[in-house]
């Protein structure tokens, strides 16, 4: 039997490349076929459910569709438009609509609230604004200030649309966390990727977003996007990026290997023989050099793709990794409540005209409630991070079932260097997270 490390070189090692936005990247998307109101005709009505504390709204609208990416968005740069209206006004009603619906209020202040796309950075200020009203409007009564985390409200923003005003009126309604799509330095880097702004562009939006609105308090924190195995680029190359991004001294870096998704005109070109990708002796070299050069510079290494320094780690993906509620709001938006899983559509039309007519469009995808679905669900994610999977909180029945099933696989993980198990609790080595889907998938066959 081949050892897992043979998984670090293999192409089932691709599994640890992630999704470049970090809001689904911590979500399992089911594509399966199901109807636009998929079960909702089955399911009996939710119970009273407790207060959400995580939301994410989901603001479709780019200048232009970058060609790596698979997430909805449209292009659509004119201000003021009548479509963003329609698409606002249809968010802020979603949610008093499941509000009436479930009985459901969300907590308030809120543990986070993030604004992703698309580039929320070109949507007006205001009507943010009016949607956090909104938002505020069905929250049930607030916890005690001592008990609830100041609000972490987070915004991605490209650098093209970072501009002093847009970034000042942003932080007047309460933003105070800023993700920059800067993506690359070099300008060739930000050719083949489709990106509209130049390098200089993303460093000034690093720098901007900073000291944005610091003349009235504390600075925003501000993380900042890296993709790395872009076609032509070598371990030296994105060395140098590293370095380059540690300077502007950001509270957060993302770092994503470029993964080429099915629908997306990189892969087209990739399949037509324009470019060839970077092999992946390479592009493990890559998350390796990161990892080397990021956690000397003070960050911590606390999930696959994400670096943070102390304290400043994204509280809101954080909650998604560990299971915690969440309600998305917007076309293509998924949500996690009460033990139910479920998507919006990912079209602004569909979308908007069943909120009109007073309906939400759920497609509800099935969620496990034990047994090996349940089981991986949890590897899944909790592996992904560095807190691991503490098998002490599972329930009983669940956590026997897998020290059963899996009692060999670990203790093989954790000869080969891949793992580490400790005081009830599984986490990966940096050379497990280089084979996270096929460690995942061992422990789910028990092999």
């Amino acid at each position: 039997m081949p050892t897992l490390n043979t998984c670090l070189r293999g192409p089932t090692r691709q599994g640890w490349r992630m999704p470049f936005s970090r809001r689904w990247s911590c979500e399992k998307e089911d594509r399966s076929e199901i109807g636009l109101m998929g079960r909702i005709g089955q399911m009996e009505k939710m119970e009273r459910m407790a207060l959400i504390r995580h939301v994410y709204v989901h603001s479709p609208f780019c200048r232009r569709k970058c060609p790596y990416c698979d997430f909805f968005s449209v292009e659509q740069d004119e201000p003021g438009a009548p479509l963003r209206e329609r698409y606002f006004a249809a968010v802020a009603a979603e949610a008093r609509l499941f509000h009436e619906e479930h009985g459901a209020g969300l907590a308030w202040p809120l543990e986070t609230l993030y604004l992703g796309g698309g580039t929320p950075s070109l949507v007006e200020p205001e009507r943010f604004e009016a949607l956090i009203e909104a938002l505020s409007g069905i929250s049930a009564a607030p916890a005690p200030a001592h008990a609830v985390p100041a609000l972490e409200f987070t915004i991605e923003v490209n650098p093209d649309s970072a501009t002093d005003d847009r970034l000042l009126a942003l932080r007047r309604i309460g933003v105070n966390r800023f993700s920059v799509g800067v993506q690359s330095f070099s300008y060739e880097a930000l050719a083949l990727l489709g990106r509209i702004h130049s390098a200089r562009q993303g460093v000034e939006a690093v720098q901007r977003a900073r000291f944005a609105g610091c003349d009235n308090g504390a600075q925003a924190r501000v993380s900042l996007d890296l993709i790395y195995a872009i076609p032509g680029q070598s371990v030296e190359d994105w060395r140098r990026q590293i370095d380059q991004a540690i300077a502007l001294e950001p509270d957060h870096i993302s770092a994503y290997g470029l993964t080429y998704y099915e629908g997306t005109r990189l892969i087209e070109r990739r399949q037509a023989g324009d470019l060839q990708p970077v092999c992946e002796e390479d592009e493990a070299l890559m998350f390796e050099a990161a990892h080397a050069a990021l956690t000397a510079a003070g960050y911590e290494h606390y999930e696959i793709s994400n670096y943070a320094r102390p304290g400043c780690a994204c509280r809101h993906n954080q909650a998604v990794w560990r299971g915690e509620d969440y309600l998305g709001l917007g076309a293509a938006a998924h949500s996690r409540v009460a033990g139910r899983r479920w998507s919006n559509p990912a079209d602004i039309e569909a979308y908007c005209t069943a909120i009109e007519a007073g309906r939400l469009p759920r497609q509800f995808h099935e969620e496990p409630s034990g047994g090996p679905l349940w089981r991986m669900d949890r590897l899944m994610l909790g592996l992904r991070t560095s807190e691991g999977v503490d098998l002490t909180r599972w329930p009983a029945a669940e956590r026997k079932a897998f020290e059963r099933d899996n009692a060999a696989t670990v203790r093989r993980m954790v000869e080969e260097g891949l793992a580490i198990e400790e005081a009830g609790r599984l986490r990966l080595t940096l050379g497990g997270w280089l084979a996270h889907d096929a460690v995942v998938g061992a422990l789910y066959r028990g092999q």
